[in-house]
């Protein structure tokens, strides 16, 4: 069955209930989450923010529901869902559930990291920078800095293997690490990671110049 015409209709218009009914009769799963993940993006962009986050509710449930059929073929998307209903949540003004989520998407991505560390780790390393700093507005500092040295740790053995890619992404976790350690009273340590993160972008920016000529 061609499902295209239910799908477009109701991307086109938004979540309207009728429309988004019929789409759900009308499509698989796998298509119900894309449709849903794609609807929650332009309300979004849109401004429409609860209606945004009722979409990616809506994907997050129906991503679990094929997870629980067959875990490894969509662990990964499970995953990128949460972190996309985190990123809703927060911007509905719902910090504390924004965290959980973004708590539960870290949890699937050390499972991924755990089995394949080469593809899944600086996905691991991304997101646990972002718990951190959740953590952090939570007042949960000791978490954050736990969350960020993870974060740095995984960073640093990546730029070991691939400088170009990865120092940016070093220099990120240096300093969201030098933030958790100030929130703890660690400036001295603080102040040694921040000048590190200087140095090392100053000698990759040099490193960079050299591979061009």
């Amino acid at each position: 069955m061609d499902c295209a015409p239910a799908e477009q209709n109701v991307v086109i218009a938004g979540p309207c209930p009728e429309r988004l009914a019929a789409a759900e009769r009308a499509l698989d799963d796998h298509h119900l989450a894309a449709l849903l993940n794609s609807i929650s993006g332009r309300m979004a962009a849109a401004g429409r923010r609860e209606e945004a986050l009722a979409a990616m509710s809506r994907a997050v449930a129906v991503q679990r529901r094929l997870e629980s059929a067959d875990p490894a073929a969509h662990e990964l998307a499970v995953a990128r869902s949460l972190n996309t209903l985190a990123t809703r949540l927060a911007q509905a003004g719902r910090l504390a559930e924004s965290l959980a989520a973004s708590e539960q998407a870290v949890d699937v991505y050390q499972r991924l990291a755990a089995a394949e560390p080469a593809v899944h780790e600086p996905d691991l390393a991304t997101m646990l920078n972002r718990l951190s700093m959740q953590l952090a507005k939570a007042g949960r500092c000791g978490e954050a800095l736990d969350a960020s040295e993870q974060a740095l740790g995984i960073r640093r053995r990546l730029a070991v293997t691939d400088p170009a890619a990865h120092e940016p992404h070093l220099w990120i976790a240096l300093n969201n690490f030098a933030d958790r350690l100030t929130d703890v009273g660690r400036r001295a340590e603080a102040d040694d990671l921040r000048a590190e993160a200087t140095a090392r972008r100053a000698h990759c920016r040099e490193y960079l110049a050299f591979t061009l000529l």
